[in-house]
């Protein structure tokens, strides 16, 4: 009975702690599970974030917010949450921008490079400035399915953890029953028992 109690008070006790992953790029993850009583992944998100803000104040960075995924408790496994991030200051975004404006300018000048070499085009033409056009709406759709791409890897990750989760589930469920099932016949068994003296 003694072990029962304490297998007890340590299931109900068990809270994982949130570990914070490096993913390279100055990018992070922090993963959890939430305690025995959080039925929502609001306990587990919070304890996540909480590591985030202690991880980054150590950076001297605040943190930033990619990605943020939360599960809740089902059959047989705690809430979780899954929160990607990053520790970004000021001057952090300041260099991020410009290093944006200067990969726009050499995407320009590339397409004036392909437009006037490439094509023949003369700088100044209405045909240069097509060409241009054109080089332009071929990145923007090229960034457009590119973005397309990566929402339907999210929704397929999305659809596998659920499928993950629904087997989870069914595996714990047949295995109380397989559990109930081999208990009934040794409580039925003992109770048929007839004692005549």
């Amino acid at each position: 009975m003694k072990a029962i109690a304490v297998i007890l008070s340590i299931f109900v006790s068990t809270q994982a702690l949130a570990d914070v992953f490096d993913l390279g790029g100055q990018t992070f993850k922090c993963e959890t599970t939430g305690s025995f009583f959080d039925f929502s992944p609001a306990g587990a998100l919070k304890s996540c974030k909480e590591e985030i803000a202690e991880f980054c104040k150590a950076k001297g960075s605040p943190p930033v917010t990619r990605k943020e995924v939360g599960e809740p408790s089902g059959y047989g496994r705690y809430a979780r949450a899954e929160i990607t991030f990053q520790c970004i200051s000021e001057a952090d975004v300041a260099r991020n921008e410009e290093e944006k404006y200067q990969q726009v300018r050499r995407e320009i000048e590339n397409s004036k490079r392909l437009c006037q070499n490439d094509f023949g085009f003369s700088p100044g033409t209405t045909e240069f400035s097509g060409c241009l056009m054109e080089m332009q709406k071929q990145k923007f759709q090229n960034k457009r399915s590119a973005d397309a791409i990566s929402a339907q890897n999210e929704q397929a990750e999305a659809d596998q953890r659920l499928r993950r989760q629904a087997a989870t589930e069914k595996n714990a469920i047949e295995m109380q029953k397989a559990l109930t099932n081999s208990i009934k016949p040794a409580v039925s068994a003992r109770g048929n028992t007839n004692c005549t003296s």
